[in-house]
């Protein structure tokens, strides 16, 4: 997936995880009317259930340490994560543009993933992705 940003201004965007009903994988898909997501054949996870965790990691390269994370978010500790609709799967992610105020001015790809913890503790990586954050005007 590829998202896009301009530095210095917040990260949001909203989805919704789905849990195909053959294979059991996760995965999302964007909501674009937040009544009627797009649904390419599977069932909404129950967000709301106990130990539910949606963690976005956004970091400068794959090989860095989660300490050296540009944004670590999640819905319990860190904030950043929220589910407006839980029982439809759906959530919110919304980053805080101090976390991209000190890239550089040109166009920079962080790369990042989006984990899913099912209530019985199993971490599933339902989305990866760059985000290709543009510089702004002012800084």
């Amino acid at each position: 997936m590829r998202r896009k940003m301009i530095r210095a201004n917040t990260l949001f965007f909203a989805g919704a995880l789905y849990q195909d009903s053959v294979t059991l994988q996760y995965y999302t898909v964007p909501v674009t009317n937040p009544l009627t997501p797009q649904q390419p054949g599977g069932v909404p996870v129950n967000l709301s259930l106990s130990g539910t965790r949606l963690r976005f990691t956004m970091k400068n390269f794959q090989a860095d340490s989660p300490m050296l994370a540009v944004m670590d978010l999640d819905n319990l500790v860190l904030g950043g994560v929220a589910f407006p609709l839980p029982l439809q799967g759906q959530f919110n992610v919304t980053g805080s543009p101090l976390s991209t105020q000190r890239f550089p001015d040109s166009t920079v790809h962080p790369v990042y993933d989006l984990q899913y913890t099912d209530p019985s503790g199993g971490v599933w990586t339902v989305e990866t992705g760059v985000v290709a954050i543009s510089p702004n005007a002012v800084s």
